[in-house]
């Protein structure tokens, strides 16, 4: 059952987003956070999450592109940047469709880049098909 840490600063996103894993029946374990900032200090113990200690058993990460502070691209880089995080799949899922965003995401490490889906049942499809991708058919750096 993959662990997720998921950066989505949209409150109503992020309750589709349990919703429709929950519908999809996918074993996601998902820790939503508000942006970058908040990601990387959950990775790291720092700030709210001082003195938890280092996250050592996350699969994957999920990120929004645009988020208020730390946005998608900066997380990527910084994430890039850390011996002990950029291995770490890392699945960009926004409503851009822009391909200089696409580029520049693959450019930073991204490994997946989805669009958000218009509606709820294709978004409970693609939570299913991430979920079995990351789960059963490849091997995570973490395993």
């Amino acid at each position: 059952m993959p662990r997720v840490i998921w950066a989505e600063d949209d409150p109503v996103d992020r309750i589709l987003f349990e919703r429709a894993i929950l519908k999809s029946g996918a074993g996601l374990e998902p820790t939503f956070v508000d942006d970058g900032q908040e990601m990387l200090d959950l990775l790291n113990g720092r700030g709210w999450y001082l003195g938890q200690g280092k996250c050592e058993d996350v699969d994957l990460l999920v990120l929004d592109l645009n988020m208020p502070g730390m946005d998608g691209r900066r997380l990527l880089a910084q994430l890039q940047k850390s011996e002990d995080f950029r291995r770490i799949p890392s699945i960009v899922m926004t409503t851009s469709q822009a391909r200089g965003d696409v580029l520049s995401c693959y450019d930073l490490g991204a490994n997946s880049y989805i669009t958000k889906p218009r509606s709820f049942d294709d978004l409970v499809q693609v939570i299913r098909n991430m979920d079995s991708y990351w789960s059963t058919t490849c091997m995570l750096p973490a395993a």
